[in-house]
């Protein structure tokens, strides 16, 4: 997949990238390689904090910048305790290879964790690359890109800011207004 430990924020979103259209067999039943990966067996379990955590460990930022979890709240506290959290509206522009988290009903409410590919400072637009997308759907659960409407939906609790010292080599590739380009 051409992805290199220590390639930042390009690295993450380019390892997310390859690894678009895997998914559960059989349809929605949480059996994906990525929970064999972690659990070390053939185990169903929900795998969307499993898909960031993998992607970590292929880009050499497990327990660094990402930590190694299967769950969606453990990584939210690690990004707080980390001093590395950005909750939404508050002004904070997402970059690429940052950990976005939602939440559903409530606030703290944390139900599910991507990985940006892109924020349009134009448009508001942020788009993701997640794992576990679409359970339940006639496709069943596999890993998506997806695109929400803002940066700050309501569904988008906040962001884990993912700090590369990589990124500081590629600052103008990071701050294009088409990042997707780069990644092809």
């Amino acid at each position: 997949d051409g992805v290199q430990p220590g390639q930042g924020g390009l690295g993450i979103v380019k390892a997310a990238t390859a690894e678009i259209g895997n998914k559960e067999e059989p349809k929605n039943s949480d059996y994906i390689k990525y929970n064999d990966w972690y659990y070390g067996e053939h185990k169903k379990a929900q795998w969307c904090a499993i898909f960031v955590t993998y992607i970590a460990s292929k880009t050499g930022y497990l327990g660094t910048e990402i930590p190694k979890t299967a769950g969606v709240k453990p990584m939210q506290q690690y990004f707080v305790q980390k001093g590395s959290w950005r909750a939404a509206r508050r002004g904070y522009d997402p970059k690429p290879g940052d950990i976005v988290i939602f939440q559903y009903d409530a606030p703290g409410d944390y139900g599910h964790v991507a990985i940006v590919v892109d924020y349009n400072a134009s448009t508001g637009q942020v788009t993701t690359i997640g794992g576990n997308e679409g359970h339940g759907d006639p496709e069943g659960g596999r890993v998506k890109r997806q695109t929400y409407a803002s940066k700050d939906s309501a569904s988008i609790a906040g962001y884990g800011k993912i700090n590369c010292k990589e990124d500081a080599n590629t600052s103008g590739i990071l701050k294009r207004k088409n990042y997707n380009e780069q990644i092809k």
